[in-house]
């Protein structure tokens, strides 16, 4: 326990200690079949909606039908260019993060704010969160946050 002491009280109180868990680290099989199960049930929670929600042969006879090779390469490029653009602004607005730390960041908390009710402010918690996790501090993380949001937003309109 930590002892914070208040101006306006003389008398010390106890504060929780709030020290972040340190799990160690999982090694070799362990981790990848980890990996390898999320992966699994991702695919196959998508798969079970999808097949239930389109007909995927005629997303694909569409597709044929009204995009050229060319088309579909560029849409992959640019989808790519946004991602990587997007880890970009992260590593900038907060020094010492790293691309791959970046790109865990932001896919995570991208897909929580667009998959789940009120997912903004989700997002935007879970971003905290994760960057509290790695080691930055609340007005680093404020910073990040209120200056990619601002440059999204003024991207955007």
């Amino acid at each position: 326990m930590a002892k914070v002491a208040h101006a306006s009280a003389s008398a010390e109180e106890t504060a929780p200690d709030i020290t972040p868990l340190s799990l160690p680290p999982q090694r070799g099989w362990a981790r990848g079949f980890g990996r390898a199960t999320s992966a699994l049930l991702v695919i196959a929670l998508f798969w079970a909606l999808f097949t239930r929600m389109t007909d995927f042969r005629e997303v694909i006879d569409i597709g044929r039908a009204e995009i050229a090779w060319w088309e579909g390469a560029a849409l992959v490029i640019m989808a790519t260019l946004s991602l990587v653009m997007s880890f970009a602004a992260m590593v900038a607005a907060l020094p010492g993060l790293r691309w791959r730390d970046a790109a865990h960041v932001n896919l995570t908390t991208t897909a929580v704010a667009y998959g789940v009710p009120g997912g903004g402010a989700a997002g935007t918690a879970l971003t905290v969160t994760m960057l509290r996790s790695l080691g930055f501090g609340r007005d680093a993380i404020t910073l990040e946050v209120l200056s990619t949001g601002v440059w999204n937003g003024a991207v955007k309109a």
